[in-house]
């Protein structure tokens, strides 16, 4: 398991190494659409008592699929934040209440 500013890193390396800075922004935000439209057909494959299925992730905490699609979602939202979008759904709040 790598320590938190190991793994941002790692990021960061990749970010290096694939070049994102000169990629270009059309051409990722078609590759995005089509990474989301796979992720979400793979969600929407799952099951009832497949959603408390449990597995780890690779830094050994725990996860049920349907922890880790929440995650993921907020994962993706936090990013838009980062390169400020405003992605929240209209009349929510950054809180979820």
């Amino acid at each position: 398991m790598l320590p938190r500013r190991g793994r941002s890193a790692c990021r960061r390396s990749s970010a290096v190494a694939e070049d994102y800075y000169h990629q270009d922004p059309a051409t990722v935000a078609l590759e995005l659409v089509a990474a989301a439209g796979a992720v979400a057909g793979r969600y929407a494959a799952v099951t009832g008592d497949q959603r408390a299925r449990r597995g780890r992730r690779s830094d050994g905490s725990e996860f049920t699929v349907e922890s880790i699609s929440r995650y993921h979602a907020h994962d993706m939202v936090h990013h838009a934040h980062d390169v400020g979008l405003d992605v929240a759904p209209e009349g929510a709040s950054e809180t979820g209440a």
